[in-house]
C-alpha cells in the first residue's frame, strides 16, 4: 500500500517533477545518508515508537531543522530543538512541513539549538556510562 500511495502522490506532481517528489531509497550508505542529511530542508520523523532518535542527533548535528514526535527518549534528546507533532495528524505535519519550509529564517534559534545539544552527545560519552553501569553492577554483585 506505501509504493501504491508513492504512485499516486508522484502521478499527480508530475507535470512538476517527472522522477516524482516521493522516492523509496531502500538502503543507503553511511555516505549517502550524510548526503541526504545535507541536501534535506529538514528532518521529518513522526515515529511512533522510537527508543532513542540518532536520526534526531545525526540532523541537529547538521544544522537541520527537525519536526518529530515526543515518543520514546526524543524529548529527552532533541529538548527545545524541535518541533513536535501528533504522528497521527496530517494536516499538524503538513503545517510543520510548511513552517520549516516556507519560514527558514523561522528556525534559526531552532537550528543553533540542535547543534548544541547534539554536541551533548557522543558514541565515547556512551562508552563511558556504560562501562560505568556495568562496574557499578559488578561492585554490587561482590
Amino acid at each position: 500500500s506505501i509504493f501504491d500511495e508513492m504512485r499516486r502522490v508522484n502521478a499527480r506532481w508530475e507535470q512538476i517533477d517527472r522522477d516524482g517528489v516521493v522516492r523509496w531509497l531502500g538502503v543507503v550508505t553511511e555516505q549517502e545518508k550524510w548526503s541526504l542529511y545535507a541536501h534535506a530542508g529538514c528532518l521529518l520523523f513522526p515515529t511512533l515508537w522510537e527508543g532513542f532518535g540518532l536520526p534526531v542527533l545525526e540532523a541537529m548535528s547538521v544544522s537541520k531543522p527537525v519536526i518529530t514526535t515526543r515518543c520514546g527518549a526524543i524529548p529527552e534528546v532533541a529538548g527545545d530543538a524541535a518541533i513536535y507533532i501528533d504522528p497521527e495528524n496530517t494536516e499538524a505535519i503538513a503545517f510543520a512541513i510548511a513552517q520549516v519550509l516556507l519560514v527558514p529564517e523561522g528556525t534559526a534559534l531552532m537550528r543553533e539549538e540542535g547543534v548544541r545539544r547534539a554536541k551533548k552527545f557522543s558514541w565515547e560519552s556512551a562508552a563511558k556510562k556504560t562501562l560505568d553501569i556495568i562496574r557499578a553492577s559488578s561492585a554490587n554483585r561482590r
